[in-house]
């Protein structure tokens, strides 16, 4: 009989294998008696045929193989869900930043139902995770979540044939009030007032604020932008959403004045460690972009400072986040009569932009005539 495997299974079978040559790949079965039964050959430079050729593998030896329709518990399901996105072609596999997330929501996923079989979870214990969640750490959005990515690796599961039924599918989740903060120009200008005195880090997220309210841009795409995106044109966005169905968009949002500004004031800010050639423009201290943590305790203390100096000025100050000043953005062009807001956001059409969006507090119109 064969050893146990040396090297983690590229394939997530017990007895599958790929070999990969300079010309040809071929998949095959180590069966038990230390023969080979070869299930497919396939030329290496063809990728898509590869793709397919490690499917139609995989299914093949699931028929014959009689140990993976044996029960497995969630853990091992989750495993293998996340190990199926990585096989994804790019266009079908969710973002880089979504399964970072995921795995980590599926920490805790496993341990409340790790040790289930994924078949013996029913609808009850989904409402009893969301409570249990809610109850110890107070994230009932966030257990609606995780219910989300149970659902789909239960959907995965059913794929290939090792559940039955998906029971998370359905479950009513909790959710936000969606936020009505309107984030306007004094409220950003003041904010950097605040960062500039306060420096360092501080100067940096009020830059990043002032940005994202500038450019309409979503969080991730402001810590994530690099000096690469900086054109004589303006600043150069990918859209970070689309359909797997959709080609790749960008935008370009041209300079204003105070755009340029922005950052001007953020390039002269040195901090900067040598990570290759992209630097980000709004990195942290070290020159390494934000953790959703560092981020989070930076601008709760930055808006402290802002809370401060606007109690000394008179002003009347409300916390706002990064994306809220997205819609803050959308807002001053709504108002201002801008027509291209929609190609601003890269959405295909002006319904999110009006629906989510555009919070402006009073209509004008004109009579009908």
């Amino acid at each position: 009989m064969t050893g146990k495997r040396k090297l983690p299974d590229p394939l997530a079978r017990a007895r599958l294998y790929v070999r990969s040559g300079k010309r040809v790949t071929t998949f095959y079965v180590k069966n038990v008696d230390n023969t080979n039964t070869t299930l497919a050959r396939i030329r290496t430079d063809d990728k898509d045929a590869l793709r397919i050729a490690r499917r139609e593998a995989e299914t093949k030896y699931d028929e014959s193989n009689s140990t993976t329709s044996a029960p497995h518990n969630l853990k091992w399901l989750s495993g293998e869900y996340f190990k199926w996105q990585g096989h994804l072609p790019p266009q079908q596999r969710k973002a880089a930043s979504t399964i970072a997330e995921n795995e980590r929501e599926s920490k805790n996923l496993c341990l409340f139902f790790g040790n289930m079989m994924p078949d013996a979870i029913q609808p009850h214990h989904c409402y009893a995770y969301i409570d249990a969640r809610t109850k110890a750490t107070g994230a009932a959005v966030k257990a609606g979540k995780e219910i989300s990515l149970l659902s789909a690796m239960l959907e995965y599961g059913r794929r290939v044939g090792v559940v039955r039924d998906n029971t998370a599918k359905g479950i009513e989740k909790p959710r936000n009030p969606p936020s009505q903060t309107l984030v306007t120009w004094a409220h950003i200008d003041l904010l950097t007032t605040a960062g500039r005195q306060a420096g360092g880090s501080y100067h940096i997220a009020a830059l990043a604020m002032r940005f994202a309210w500038l450019t309409l841009r979503r969080s991730g795409e402001v810590l994530s932008f690099t000096d690469k995106q900086i054109t004589d044109d303006g600043c150069v966005f990918t859209a970070s959403k689309r359909r797997a169905e959709e080609a790749e968009k960008h935008g370009l949002i041209a300079w204003s004045d105070e755009l340029r500004a922005t950052v001007k004031e953020a390039m002269a800010l040195k901090r900067w460690a040598v990570f290759g050639s992209d630097r980000l423009l709004f990195a942290n201290l070290a020159g390494e972009r934000y953790t959703k943590g560092g981020w989070k305790a930076t601008l709760s203390k930055l808006m402290v400072k802002a809370q401060a100096l606007a109690e000394q000025e008179g002003l009347v100050w409300v916390r706002f986040s990064l994306q809220d000043c997205r819609p803050g953005g959308v807002t001053a062009k709504q108002e201002r009569g801008d027509r291209d807001t929609t190609d601003g956001t890269m959405h295909t059409d002006g319904r999110m932009v009006a629906k989510v969006y555009d919070r402006r507090r009073v209509r004008k119109s004109t009579a009908a005539r």
